[in-house]
């Protein structure tokens, strides 16, 4: 029992406020080096994100430089998670990756707003669908999933033999879980010679 709820906290969803931060933290970090420090006080454009919330800054400045961009009704949502569909435009975003409409998946049909994005990163290798060609853009993203995904987007790829010499300093992760190799990479430094 034990063994499946751990498993399960590596499949837990990233939710909106915690992606924001942790992801773009070193590049708004630099943003906010050069303007002026976290104490300027940024300008809300979302009206679900509160003056004087922790995090509205790190959301303003993504915002800023482009990497998210909010709802149709001027919200962020930032307590409800990520999906998969969102967290695909963000990475792109963030690469400044130029995308194209196309069909890669039954479920994410043409016409819907994310499918520049998520045909350009099937057709980079960014992602990858389900089994039952499928890619559930309305999921919420798994710490998993996100993991492989910025790995690709970015360029990392986990060297195994180096991981395989390290000893996993997380409980909940063992050697057989899909994303093993792109966890302990993305959440560990590895040094190349």
């Amino acid at each position: 029992m034990e063994r499946v709820r751990k498993q399960q906290l590596l499949e837990q969803s990233i939710y909106g406020v915690i992606w924001s931060v942790i992801f773009f933290l070193p590049l708004i970090g630099e943003y906010f080096a050069v303007s002026g420090g976290l104490e300027k006080e940024s300008i809300n454009i979302f009206k679900d994100v509160a003056d004087g919330t922790w995090y509205k800054n790190y959301i303003a400045a993504a915002s800023e430089k482009g990497y998210i961009s909010g709802f149709e009704d001027g919200t962020f949502k930032p307590e409800e998670p990520v999906t998969r569909e969102q967290f695909v435009a963000m990475i792109l975003r963030y690469t400044k990756t130029s995308t194209e409409k196309g069909e890669a998946f039954s479920d994410v049909e043409i016409n819907r707003w994310s499918a520049g994005f998520v045909y350009t990163a099937v057709k980079l290798g960014i992602i990858l669908g389900y089994q039952d060609g499928t890619f559930k853009p309305e999921n919420p993203i798994t710490r998993a999933e996100a993991a492989r995904i910025v790995n690709v987007a970015t360029g990392r790829i986990p060297d195994k033999a180096v991981i395989d010499g390290m000893i996993c300093p997380y409980s909940d992760l063992s050697k057989s879980h899909w994303a093993y190799y792109e966890l302990m990479y993305a959440s560990t430094y590895v040094q190349k010679d």
